[in-house]
């Protein structure tokens, strides 16, 4: 009797865990299917709530610049703008508009400088600005030159340019290189001053800027001349001893750049060479004078 009540027992314990087993497994089987159908829902409601025609990018504004065609700004923000993520939300929803891709991918845009994007209804406007040509930075290479902005920026490469719309900076041994700070924006703009005064009081043209050294600079004018001038010396300074000079009676000929240098690096005293090189001998007398 004993046996059959502990047989009967262990039935009975068995049977409960089996209940519970079962009853643990429909739970298990109903909260699945319930996430199963809540994520269903969610997904559809997304998938058509995102695609909802008036939560979409329907038009695309393009503001600013000045050479950059507006047409090329919005090809590259319709290119971004097509497909969906995961294939699921529309890449032209206001809210999950790929902002951060576009920016990056517009400066891409040779000369483009920055951007800013708003949305407001189902408008994205694009407000862009783009770098300004100051100069050129040109390596050894013949035709190797990039436009450099008012910060000495090297922002795009430059087709072959002919004439001197744009000075030429140049420093032997160094590669201009796209998207990198070629001139220091102080020198650029003291340079810059300085050519500007050259061709407008004195009538010589700068056609090209030389980095010789660390301590020199040339400055090549409009009819083959150079002058060359220390890097460390006051370049109004500078410009006052060459117009003195250019302003006397025996080098007032000079000023159309026919001569082969005008060396103003040594303060008050100029040297002047109107025939090129010549022997040492020979620069006292014939080529080459100092004025002081």
């Amino acid at each position: 009797m004993k046996k059959w009540f502990l047989r009967q027992k262990q039935n009975w314990k068995k049977r409960r865990v089996a209940r519970s087993q079962q009853s643990m497994l429909k739970l298990q089987i109903f909260v699945g299917v319930t996430i199963v159908v809540v994520l269903g829902l969610l997904m559809t409601a997304l998938y058509y709530g995102t695609r909802a025609s008036s939560m979409q990018i329907d038009e695309i504004v393009v503001i600013g610049g000045y050479t950059i065609p507006h047409a090329e700004v919005k090809r590259v923000v319709q290119q971004q703008l097509q497909g969906s993520y995961l294939r699921l939300i529309p890449r032209t929803f206001v809210w999950t508009y790929p902002e951060g891709t576009i920016e990056k991918r517009l400066l891409e845009i040779p000369r483009l400088k920055q951007s800013e994007l708003l949305v407001e209804g189902q408008v994205l406007t694009v407000v862009f600005d783009e770098y300004q040509p100051q100069a050129l930075w040109c390596g050894d290479e013949e035709g190797d030159c990039f436009f450099l902005d008012s910060a000495g920026f090297a922002f795009a490469k430059a087709p072959e340019l002919t004439g001197s719309a744009f000075v030429r900076y140049q420093e032997k041994g160094k590669a201009a290189e796209v998207k990198s700070q070629m001139v220091d924006r102080d020198f650029l703009s003291a340079t810059s001053d300085f050519t500007d005064r050259l061709a407008s009081e004195l009538g010589l043209y700068v056609t090209h800027v030389q980095v010789v050294d660390e301590l020199d600079v040339t400055y090549r004018v409009s009819g083959g001349g150079e002058i060359k001038v220390a890097k460390g010396m006051d370049l109004d300074d500078t410009f006052n001893n060459l117009k003195t000079i250019l302003g006397s009676e025996d080098f007032a000929h000079l000023d159309t750049g026919s001569f082969a240098y005008i060396d103003l690096r040594f303060g008050d005293k100029v040297f002047v060479n109107e025939f090129g090189d010549l022997p040492i001998e020979e620069t006292a007398t014939s080529s080459e004078e100092a004025v002081e």
